[in-house]
């Protein structure tokens, strides 16, 4: 296998949407082929760089601790990209807990946090999460 291995939990495929530049940087709509619709900010340089544009394909990374759920206690930027899903799996130690959600087409989103004063969950019960444009990491598909 030639693709590059990563430690980010979270890898998401799609084609772009909307590509943005504003300046110094680039809004950029990835959507997945399950119909999800994510957001990027990146530098101008790197879409360049990528050569990103409408109808390209790109792959997503969020690292797991990007991830929120909501009611969390940090509200979500303008730019956050949401979902729902059901949780399928948690785990948890003295400081952090695990939590893996499947969302509707199938895919899984992985949620790292620290286990102090989070809400409650349990597998099957249906949770809203949500990460920022700004920690979305954009590489060629």
């Amino acid at each position: 296998d030639s693709a590059p291995r990563s430690s980010a939990r979270n890898t998401f495929s799609g084609r772009v949407l909307r590509c943005a530049p504003c300046g110094l940087a680039c809004r950029v709509e990835l959507i997945t082929p399950g119909g999800l619709l994510l957001t990027a900010i990146i530098t101008e340089t790197s879409r360049l760089q990528l050569d990103i544009r409408e109808g390209c394909r790109l792959a997503a990374q969020i690292k797991a601790p990007q991830v929120h759920l909501a009611g969390d206690g940090c509200p979500p930027p303008p730019d956050a990209t949401h979902f729902r899903g059901e949780v399928e799996q948690l785990r948890s130690d003295q400081r952090w807990r695990e939590i893996v959600l499947r969302l509707a087409d199938g895919g899984r989103v992985c949620i790292l946090q620290e286990d102090d004063h989070r809400p409650s969950l349990a597998p099957g019960m249906e949770a809203h999460a949500w990460f920022s444009a700004l920690s979305v990491i954009l590489s060629a598909d």
